[in-house]
């Protein structure tokens, strides 16, 4: 099997683990706005456009996908203090608390996928994949 089709099916099967980690702690968030808030959290201030482009979807996707994330009340909308055609996104009180739950089940299944290898393999899977990553930002 190519790379490709092992990294693909690592990933479709990491986010549907993800979302039943999710569900079974009734936790009312879905893998994609998982990492749009985390993308939210950690850029200050963090726009629609940084979101297309670090999540890699389009302008179009993101802009239903934060509409749909408003309404739930997970983030706000804010003007941005230097762009008058730009706006920044905020988290909720309500999306913190959702973070740090979800932050705490993705842990939870990192230890158990972890637990399938030796420690030494986790630490070369670890160095493997940063230099794949690396390797992906330096094309891209």
């Amino acid at each position: 099997m190519k790379l490709s089709n092992h990294l693909f099916r690592i990933l479709d099967q990491y986010k549907i683990a993800l979302a039943q980690h999710f569900r079974a702690q009734q936790l009312s968030l879905s893998p994609l706005h998982y990492k749009v808030l985390q993308l939210i959290h950690a850029h200050d201030p963090a726009t629609p456009q940084l979101i297309a482009q670090q999540s890699g979807r389009d302008k179009a996707q993101v802009t239903r996908l934060l509409q749909e994330m408003e309404k739930q009340g997970l983030i706000e909308k804010q003007p941005h203090p230097t762009d008058k055609r730009s706006i920044c996104l905020a988290l909720t009180p309500l999306a913190c608390d959702r973070v740090s739950q979800a932050e705490q089940l993705a842990a939870s299944l990192d230890e158990q996928l972890c637990a399938l290898l030796e420690p030494a393999e986790v630490q070369q899977l670890q160095r493997l994949l940063c230099k794949i990553e690396k390797g992906l930002g330096s094309t891209g």
